[in-house]
């Protein structure tokens, strides 16, 4: 029996640094980073003093209204103890997280071929629908013009600087003017969890204009994510992407996957008339939503 579980027998703990250990045979290496570094919070299931089943899940603040949204971002039950109930314990858990953070919505995506996974889900009251995913990749090796993509990313700085050292406070002024906060929780990681020679930005440190930042998981996927002063749509897109590109072929190769959200990379297909990111991958999901009374 692990020691961590001496006092935890049949029963739910949040996940927290001095127990994500035993947890770290159920998740993805990916997920177990985000947990790590306070990106993502994490709920576990204990049976018979074994870790049985974890959920992690990020709270995000709906842009329109101001409502919070519980997304749940990873969700595994241990094959020794499936159809056991334990699901519905972690999914009770994880609802009763949501009600305690004063989230509306519930949300979960997942591969649309899961059909054990749309049914426990059906049953728990989701409405779901088909679509795309949230994210799409660029394989660099698709990219064929390198010298253009480099032309295209002149006027892009790299957020690191060796002599004033400052690229901390640049990120955290971006997040305080823009009213950002959901890429890190915790702030004083940021720039060991960032890769600070991809991320970038454009304007001047005291008046940013855009900002990209960009992190490398454990699984080797470049992750963007892109802030600015305006509205998402703008020739800045293009070029701190073309900046992130260039950079990532010289340091991890073309075998690089980054990833875009939708309306970005639909933007800048639209912009490209060179068409360097033509190619790119979307994956089939499903969308849940369940709506919860907070009366």
């Amino acid at each position: 029996m692990n020691q961590v579980f001496e006092q935890l027998q049949d029963s739910i703990t949040g996940i927290t640094k001095e127990n994500i250990d035993a947890f770290e045979t159920l998740l993805d290496p990916d997920i177990y980073e985000e947990i790590e570094v306070g990106k993502s919070l994490g709920i576990g299931v204990v049976q018979e003093g074994t870790a049985a089943g974890i959920a992690a899940y990020g709270l995000d603040t709906e842009p329109l209204d101001g409502g919070k949204i519980l997304r749940i971002k990873y969700f595994m039950i241990h094959s020794d103890y499936r159809l056991e109930g334990l699901g519905d314990e972690l999914m009770a858990a994880l609802i009763a997280a949501a009600n305690e953070a004063g989230a509306d919505i519930v949300a979960v995506s997942f591969q649309k071929d899961l059909e054990d996974l749309r049914g426990f889900l059906e049953g728990w009251g989701f409405l779901l629908e088909d679509g795309i995913s949230p994210e799409i990749a660029l394989n660099l090796k698709d990219v064929k013009n390198h010298r253009l993509l480099m032309e295209n990313s002149m006027g892009v700085k790299a957020l690191i600087d060796e002599e004033s050292g400052d690229d901390r406070r640049l990120i955290k002024r971006c997040f305080r003017i823009w009213g950002y906060s959901g890429f890190l929780n915790n702030t004083a990681l940021l720039s060991d969890y960032l890769d600070m020679d991809l991320s970038c930005y454009m304007g001047t440190k005291e008046a940013p204009l855009a900002l990209l930042l960009v992190h490398r998981t454990p699984k080797g996927k470049v992750v963007v994510e892109y802030l600015n002063s305006a509205d998402p749509g703008s020739e800045d897109e293009i070029m701190l992407l073309s900046y992130v590109c260039y950079e990532a072929m010289g340091k991890y190769g073309n075998k690089t996957l980054i990833t875009v959200k939708p309306d970005t990379m639909e933007f800048i297909l639209n912009l490209d008339a060179d068409q360097l990111f033509k190619k790119h991958l979307l994956l089939n999901i499903t969308e849940g939503i369940l709506f919860l009374d907070q009366e």
